[in-house]
C-alpha cells in the first residue's frame, strides 16, 4: 500500500500474532418474521464483534458472547443435515455425546450417520425445541427447522464447521469462565 515492498520499508523480522481474533457477524433476522435465516450471497449484517483469545475455542465463545449468542452447555443437540454430509457430522456428534448432550436427529438423518456407524435417536426434530437445545439446521430440506429454532431463540448453525466450531466454545465454556485479557496480552 505504501509502494514499496517490506524489506524497502525496513520490515525484515515477521512477527506472528500472539493471540487469535475472530469476527462475528450480527444479521438482523429478527426484523424479518418468518424469512429463512440461511445466508445467502444477499445477506448484509447489521453489526460485527470481535473476540479475541490465545486459542480459537476462546475467541469464537468471546465473538459469539458480543453477539448476543448464548450456547447451551447441556441438553439436547438436534442435527438435520443433508445425507451427503453425514460423515462429516459422526465427529461432531460424538464430541456432543462426551460433552453431556442428548443427540437426537430426524429420520432422513439419523438414517445417514447409522450408514456411517453412529447411531442417534430418531425424533421430530420440531420437538421439544427450548433454550437448553442446540441446533444444525443443514440444506435446502432444513428449511422448516431453521425457522422453528431461531423463532424459539435457540442457537442454530447452519453448515457442520459451523457447529464443530460451536462444540469447541462449549467445551472450553464448560471447563470455567473465559478469562479477561488485557492490551499488554493481546499485543504480546
Amino acid at each position: 500500500m505504501a509502494g514499496k515492498t517490506l524489506v524497502e520499508l525496513g520490515v525484515s523480522d515477521e512477527q506472528l500474532p500472539t493471540m487469535v481474533s475472530v469476527k462475528e457477524a450480527v444479521f438482523p433476522f429478527r426484523k424479518f418474521p418468518g424469512v429463512d435465516v440461511m445466508l445467502g450471497p444477499e445477506m448484509k449484517s447489521t453489526g460485527e464483534t470481535m473476540g479475541s483469545g490465545v486459542t480459537f475455542p476462546e475467541a469464537y465463545a468471546k465473538a459469539l458472547l458480543g453477539a448476543g449468542v448464548r450456547l447451551p452447555l447441556s441438553g439436547r443437540a438436534v442435527l438435520r443435515v443433508d445425507p451427503a454430509d453425514a460423515a462429516q457430522l459422526v465427529p461432531v456428534a460424538a464430541d456432543l455425546r462426551a460433552l453431556g448432550f442428548e443427540v437426537v436427529a430426524g429420520q432422513i438423518t439419523a438414517q445417514a450417520l447409522e450408514a456411517q456407524g453412529a447411531a442417534v435417536e430418531v425424533v421430530d426434530p420440531h420437538d421439544r425445541l427450548d433454550g437448553t437445545t442446540l441446533v444444525l439446521a443443514a440444506g435446502r430440506g432444513a428449511m422448516s427447522l431453521r425457522k422453528a429454532a431461531y423463532a424459539a431463540r435457540i442457537t442454530t448453525y447452519t453448515t457442520v464447521a459451523g457447529i464443530s466450531a460451536g462444540v469447541q466454545a462449549i467445551a472450553l465454556l464448560k471447563a470455567g469462565a473465559l478469562p479477561p485479557r488485557s492490551l499488554a496480552e493481546v499485543q504480546g
